[in-house]
């Protein structure tokens, strides 16, 4: 009858709201990662020093500078003033003899690079000497982030790496030139001592640009040398437990991990 009828669809509609419900909860849990400075300070009892937004380019325009760069006015003035905040956040958590500043990530493609990239420009607009060291040895992407910039070479300070000038942006950059079999000459705590100390004379900040923790073991050995670490984290892709695998494996050599930037 239509009274069954009527009573059979509420329940069904019911029944559907339960299940979704419990779709949707079940897809947190087991997805588990970070989305808010909250979650930075209670899934992983880190510091949030900073959250970047996202920037959007507009798509039918294919000459735009799609360049996630503090120096593209097509980035916003969002971007530039978050960007400008994270700067002062971080130099005034620094003391004065910390120079050399590392920057890495759980995974690939969360923006490290992004972020050690514009951090190196901003703190070059308070006239300050930078040097932005591209320690991605396997897969170097500072370059790339600023191919459209002329740069040229500065100086060598050994058969392994390389100094250009990149003036437009008035920073200089440091590369690798490595293979395979010699890479362990680089990536090991006495050659990485001498050069960060070298450095240390010359500039008044490092920033170094790592690989992430979950791909190889090179930014642990480079955290041991460096005076501070901060960990980039892309908001609500990586899963929490492999964010605090890459925490711990830091602090398996002592790392003085500042904080994390959500980008």
């Amino acid at each position: 009858n239509s009274r069954g009828t009527v009573r059979n669809a509420v329940l069904g509609f019911l029944i559907g709201i339960i299940l979704s419900c419990g779709i949707i909860a079940f897809y947190a849990i087991a997805r588990d990662t970070i989305r808010t400075k909250k979650d930075i300070q209670e899934k992983i009892n880190q510091n949030c020093i900073g959250i970047l937004p996202k920037v959007t380019f507009k798509k039918y325009n294919k000459e735009v500078d799609r360049s996630i760069l503090i120096d593209n006015p097509l980035t916003g003035d969002s971007f530039m003033e978050t960007v400008r905040q994270l700067r002062n956040s971080i130099v005034s958590e620094l003391d004065e003899a910390s120079k050399t500043i590392l920057f890495t990530s759980a995974s690939p493609e969360e923006g490290k690079t992004t972020v050690s990239t514009n951090l190196a420009i901003a703190l070059a607009k308070m006239e300050k000497s930078v040097v932005l060291v591209d320690a991605d040895i396997r897969n170097p992407s500072v370059e790339g982030s600023m191919k459209k910039y002329e740069k040229y070479e500065k100086n060598r300070l050994d058969s392994y790496s390389q100094i250009e000038c990149v003036p437009d942006l008035g920073i200089d950059i440091m590369t690798f030139t490595v293979s395979e079999d010699n890479m362990w000459k680089v990536i090991n705590t006495d050659y990485l001592k001498e050069l960060m100390n070298s450095l240390k004379q010359e500039y008044d900040y490092i920033i170094v640009d790592a690989p992430p923790c979950a791909l190889v073991s090179d930014p642990i050995t480079i955290a041991s040398v460096v005076d501070t670490t901060i960990l980039v984290i892309k908001q609500d892709t990586v899963r929490t437990t492999r964010i605090k695998y890459a925490i711990d494996s830091l602090q398996s050599v002592n790392a003085n991990i500042l904080g994390c930037v959500l980008n």
